[in-house]
Formats: C-alpha cells, structure tokens, sequence
C-alpha cells in the first residue's frame, strides 16, 4: 500500500505521526472485515480472533511512499489456499473500488455481507485519507486499487457513509431454486411472481450446501437488503 499527497515527502518519506495512524486505520478495517465474514462481529467488544488476521509490516515501498504488508501466518498453507485475512483485503479492496465507481450495485455487493462495525472501520480509514489530503494505491495479487486525487477521496467516504449505504430487514416467501456452496451465493423465487433474487449466504450458517436439501420446497427467509443512495 502506497501514498501520496500532503503528509508525503516524495519517495523520501512519510510524516510519522499520519503513517502511523493510516497504517492502524487500514488494519482495524482488514481485521474488522476478517472477522465480519468469518462469523459476525459484535457491535463493541474485542474484535473476535484478532490474532489471527495478524499484518507484517515486512518493508518499505518507494516510488511514492508506502509498505508492504504481509499476513502473519502462524502454520503451513497451501499456496493456493485462501485464508479469512485473504478474502478480507480482497472485500476491502472491492468496497473501495464499489465507493468510486458510478455503479451501486457493486458498491450495494461488496457491503452485503459486512457487518456496520466493519463497514465503520473501512470509513474510518478513508476519512483518515481525506482529512490529511492524502491518496493510497492498494495492490494485492493481480489487482489494483487506487484513489486518483483528494477530491476522489472525499466522494468515496460521501457513497460509503451511512446516509448513502442502507441496510433493510425483509422477509421473502418463496422457493430456493440453488445455492453454489462455495461461492455461498443463492436463488430464490419470489411466491407468487416470476422474479428470481440472488443472494449470499450469511456466515452465521456454517454449511450453506444443506439449503440444497430444501430446493423448490415453500419458505420464509430472513434477508438483510442493502440499497445504495
């Protein structure tokens, strides 16, 4: 992760006291969406298997000025092998691209499934960009984020920011036509109609592959809408 703009000396350096606090800022969101998709987090406490989602600050990058950063894994993985830490930078990175980009159903997508504590978090680590006059680029595997100028910042916290970001409870009657179990994404027939929904399974249910036990079968579900705007 690097940045540019006031608090950055060129490739030389990086005001301490600004470094300090967007690199905490940018771990507490990748630790709360960590612990967002892995089973809930409460809306105060200690954030749930923080040990677990650990980030090495491993070496400094330049060019502009930044970090590379590095989970801390404390046994053998696979290298094909996605971790919670993984699919969390990889969440983060997708809601920040869905806060600039003119389409609100990736924006309304990458929210869906995080709780309000994580999505305070990743809010919170903007504003930090925006209050110092700052912009980051995120790399991670193949896939590039970045904030183009101050002003970019400044609209990406007014589309994620609670007044924008709406989060509705609904109940459906219907009938489950699907579920990918992996992919934890489903469809559902609306009763009555011939519209079709799709969905993501909450974490909160362990094995999603059992709803394809209920296929076509008439239920009730519990969902949680989120709209954008």
């Amino acid at each position: 992760i690097t940045f540019n703009g006031r608090p950055v000396v060129g490739s030389h350096g990086i005001f301490a006291d600004f470094g300090t606090k967007i690199i905490g800022a940018f771990n507490e969101a990748v630790t709360s969406v960590a612990a967002s998709l892995s089973g809930g987090l409460a809306a105060k406490g200690p954030i749930p298997n923080r040990e677990q989602h650990q980030l090495l600050i491993t070496s400094t990058v330049l060019g502009s000025f930044g970090f590379e950063l590095e989970e801390y894994r404390t046994g053998q993985f696979p290298i094909d092998d996605k971790t919670t830490l993984d699919l969390a930078i990889e969440r983060t990175q997708s809601l920040l691209q869905g806060s600039i980009d003119t389409d609100d159903e990736l924006l309304a997508d990458s929210a869906s499934e995080l709780d309000q504590r994580a999505l305070d978090k990743v809010r919170a680590f903007i504003s930090t960009l925006a209050e110092n006059e700052a912009v980051c680029t995120l790399q991670y595997r193949n896939q590039v984020f970045r904030f183009s100028d101050v002003g970019q910042v400044r609209r990406s916290l007014e589309r994620i920011s609670k007044d924008n970001l709406h989060e509705d409870e609904q109940f459906l009657k219907g009938a489950f036509q699907g579920i990918l179990p992996k992919r934890r994404t489903f469809e559902f027939k609306i009763t009555g109609t011939d519209q079709v929904i799709v969905g993501k399974v909450t974490p909160a249910i362990g094995d999603a592959d059992l709803i394809n036990k209920h296929l076509h079968q008439q239920v009730e579900i519990h969902t949680m809408v989120t709209r954008v705007g």
